[in-house]
């Protein structure tokens, strides 16, 4: 048995009282270096009593963070006792910690029996006023399982089962959560550190699990639950642990040494593993010329000639006032050259981190595309594909709001919200309690800012400086671990999307087409490669959600992969009759069974213009343009046909999209639907000059959010279209008299009666109560319609259907030649006589047979002109 399994202390080669003493304050005479500086901890939050952070009592001292036994296997012993535990708690940091943890790990519920629970099977806790309400989290095994839940020989007996260890008092337990890197070579990855109470080492024997192995049955007749860590670690950089420790603390003022250092080890790394850009690519039209004198206080505008290089372009906000730019009238003289003191500190501090990173070319759109020469700001916009794919490196000032801000803004933790690491936000069990920051007044001198309720504590052990917070993560363990990446242990997590940068229209192409990219963050700074997202404080996060590979991948799905097609056709969405049968519910759409969403919403062009749709820009004229890249680089890959925002081969799932001036939520409860709204998202306008056809979702200011299609009844047929395309850009603006023909079945549509009132069990809220009569009158179709804006709202109006159940709604404008323009969507549920005629049970239903809605494919149809 290895010493750091064993349950006594004295056994152990480790002495706790030969340890380094704990970090003292700045006072201090102990010597500071790398691996051991002075440090101090800095509350935001006095309000009660709080154990000081470099308390330790011996046993936490002695604790062998590198050789951490895994969950699963024998513990590493703590304290003798709980009662122990309880008392070193008063005064000690750690058992603090490691005691809260016992306490909170009885409000896990263990599985029940024979349930099988993945390490990403969680309840989440719900936090009123960061009080804990409620999490279900664990993993089971049985005999007849390997530990990491896959199913092995009956008879195979696990390793520590025939291990015998005398009982003793109730005692904590320590574990280390081991984690992997998604293909990378490095070590198992020591993430957090776990506690059970137990009367042997052995996980069978912790609090609420029993070791119950039947020789005569060959099996294990009890469960044992995985609780995960509650404890997690971060490090300094120069820490001996940080070989195999990924937590970090990140930077609290950006522009100090510690963040540029950071800066050129993620350079570094991803120049020397893994190669996302080639050193040298076709330059863009115009460059800034820093020159190679750090010092140097101008630099040029220069004109490249279809040379080879390098650069770095800024991706950043205007905000309000235009910064000094690039016009007609001084072109000449910014070639001359421009003192660098005069431009914008946001200008100034991309060059500082230019000239950090040894490169000479720089690219600025207000200062390397002519603004007010409509003629070459166009021609430069259409090749801004080019200029952000083929960039050596994407700077992004992603939480300053205007140019008059800098890059680089240090944050008081006095004045603002704390936030929560990306790991807490995935896995939802966590709240913005603290920031991790370091204010270097020297380098050895740190102070640690932290919210006094999160205890942070940090100490000079033989293994540098570590910080330890009360956060909880899935256990992961040696024989196989998880991968540490968001989202393969939780939920995806937008770490951007509540920066500055991320509110503007330009930004986001900017973004998807950079291979590589530095996010400087109001919380921290984030390295954004091929490879996927590496956050300051080490969280790792996958890319594929968001990456141009993945919105160009996803638009060559088959058509099989689209909509509602194949198994996503069947609705298993249940309700109760008066009977006490089980019934799908009428038309409505089945849930994702997947962990992600299917087809182009996962990461493709779908997710690209809901997200979109929801950001601003200072030109209205710029709503294709600032997309033009992104369009132009599928449009190479696939060769599709590029119609307005939308694409030819999938063009009914582009034209089925809606608009929302609220967030909207069906929950089904015992009863029925109940339809709940957020605040207001954004009000939905139309732009007072043409922008785009009346079927592109480009021509209105709006959130946009599309309807899945079923695509084994689609009834539409496209015929032709024809768009008035920029003679520069192919991708960007479109002028008047652009069009759509289409061939399918037109219905009049009219307001329900004010006497309807749909079925609980019906999905019709959100939107208008409409019908529509197929024959008789006894045959209608009630449906809900979204128009696009409230001034839409028309009746009578036209609904052409795309697939048996939704259809554009359409107003005429001239119905001699069957001309008309969009004005929404409406989606309609069978009449009570197909009801009735096919009922959705018994085989037809097995059998996929009962469409959606109420149309088929032998209506009558007709072809339609959409201007």
């Amino acid at each position: 048995m290895g010493n750091c399994f064993s349950s006594d202390h004295s056994s152990q080669q480790l002495d706790p009282e030969v340890r380094e003493p704990a970090v003292r304050q700045q006072s201090s005479r102990q010597p500071a270096g790398p691996s051991n500086p002075t440090a101090t901890v800095q509350s935001t939050n006095t309000a009660r009593p709080q154990i000081p952070g470099n308390a330790l009592c011996s046993h936490c001292k002695a604790i062998p963070w590198d050789r951490l036994p895994s969950e699963e296997e024998p513990g590493y012993g703590h304290k003798p006792s709980l009662d122990a535990l309880r008392q070193s708690a008063q005064s000690c940091s750690l058992c603090s910690f490691l005691l809260r943890a016992t306490e909170d790990m009885k409000r896990i519920a263990p599985p029940e029996e024979g349930q099988r629970i993945s390490s990403r099977s969680f309840i989440p806790l719900r936090f009123g006023d960061i009080r804990v309400e409620e999490v279900r989290y664990g993993r089971t095994f049985s005999a007849c399982d390997d530990v990491d839940g896959s199913t092995a020989d009956f008879y195979k007996v696990p390793p520590y089962f025939n291990r015998d260890y005398p009982r003793g008092p109730l005692r904590p337990f320590l574990f280390g959560s081991w984690w992997r890197f998604k293909g990378s070579p490095t070590p198992d990855q020591l993430v957090g550190l776990g506690v059970r109470l137990g009367t042997t080492p052995l996980i069978e024997d912790g609090e609420g699990n029993q070791r119950a192995w039947s020789q005569e049955n060959r099996n294990v007749e009890e469960h044992v639950t995985f609780h995960g860590t509650f404890i997690r670690l971060r490090v300094v950089d120069d820490s001996p642990l940080a070989r195999i420790v990924p937590g970090r603390i990140r930077t609290l003022e950006t522009d100090w040494g510690l963040a540029l250092d950071r800066i050129n080890k993620f350079v570094h790394d991803c120049v020397s593993e893994h190669q996302c850009v080639a050193e040298e690519s076709p330059l863009p039209t115009r460059l800034l010329d820093i020159g190679t004198d750090a010092e140097s206080p101008v630099l040029r505008l220069v004109n490249t000639a279809g040379q080879r290089g390098s650069y770095i372009t800024l991706s950043h906000c205007w905000g309000e006032g235009l910064p000094l730019r690039t016009t007609r009238g001084n072109f000449d003289s910014h070639r001359c050259g421009i003192r660098v003191a005069e431009l914008p500190p946001k200008f100034q501090d991309s060059i500082k981190i230019t000239r950090l990173l040894r490169k000479r070319y720089l690219w600025i759109d207000a200062l390397c595309i002519i603004q007010d020469d409509p003629a070459d700001w166009e021609t430069e916009v259409s090749r801004m594909a080019s200029v952000y794919a083929n960039a050596w490196l994407t700077v992004a000032a992603a939480g300053s709001g205007s140019t008059s801000q800098g890059i680089f803004n240090p944050v008081d933790p006095n004045t603002r919200e704390f936030d929560m690491s990306p790991d807490q936000a995935s896995v939802g069990l966590g709240a913005p309690t603290v920031l991790f920051a370091i204010r270097m007044s020297s380098p050895d001198s740190v102070t640690i800012i932290a919210r006094e309720n999160t205890y942070a504590l940090f100490s000079n052990l033989k293994h540098g400086m570590i910080v330890l917070t009360y956060e909880w993560m899935p256990s992961s363990r040696k024989p196989r671990p998880n991968t540490y990446c968001i989202p393969y242990f939780g939920a995806p997590v937008d770490v951007l999307k509540d920066q500055p940068l991320s509110d503007r229209a330009w930004t986001l192409q900017e973004r998807a087409l950079a291979p590589r990219t530095l996010h400087i963050c109001s919380d921290q700074i984030y390295w954004e490669c091929r490879r996927g997202m590496l956050c300051e404080d080490g969280s790792r996060i996958d890319r594929s959600s968001f990456s141009l590979p993945s919105i160009r991948d996803r638009q060559l799905v088959p058509e099989s992969e689209l909509g509602l097609c194949g198994d996503h056709t069947l609705s298993i969405v249940m309700h109760r009759t008066e009977n006490g049968d089980l019934l799908p519910i009428e038309g409505y759409p089945p849930p994702i069974l997947s962990e992600k969403p299917y087809g182009r919403w996962d990461g493709g062009w779908l997710a690209l213009i809901e997200e979109y749709s929801l950001r601003n820009m200072t030109n209205p004229e710029d709503k294709l343009p600032a997309l033009s890249g992104i369009a132009q680089a599928i449009h190479e890959a696939t060769n599709d046909e590029y119609l307005a925002g939308l694409w030819r081969n999938q063009i009914f799932e582009d034209l089925c999209w809606r608009t929302y001036h609220r967030n909207e939520v069906n929950i089904q409860r015992p009863g029925g639907f109940t339809f709940l709204t957020g605040e207001v998202e954004r009000t939905p306008e139309r732009p007072p000059g043409y922008r785009a056809p009346s079927w592109s979702w480009a021509s209105l200011d709006a959130a946009i959010i599309h309807t899945p299609l079923d695509y084994t009844r689609i009834l539409c047929r496209y015929v032709d279209s024809h768009i008035n395309r920029s003679q520069i850009d192919r991708f960007g603006k479109v002028g008047g008299g652009s069009w759509i023909r289409l061939e399918s079945s037109l219905a009049f549509v009219h307001a329900a009666p004010a006497s309807f009132v749909p079925s609980p069990y019906e999905p019709l809220g959100h939107g208008k109560h409409v019908a529509i009569v197929l024959g008789d009158q006894d045959q209608v179709s009630f449906g809900v319609a979204f128009f696009d804006l409230p001034a839409d709202e028309t009746y009578p109006c036209y609904a052409l259907f795309l697939d048996s159940s939704n259809a554009l709604l359409l107003k005429s404008l001239n119905w001699n030649d069957f001309s008309f323009m969009r004005i929404g969507i409406a989606m309609f549920l069978r009449t009570q006589a197909q009801r009735v005629a096919l009922p959705m049970n018994g085989e037809y239903f097995s059998q996929r047979k009962i469409p959606y809605g109420p149309l088929s494919a032998d209506w009558p149809k007709a072809d339609v002109m959409i201007y």
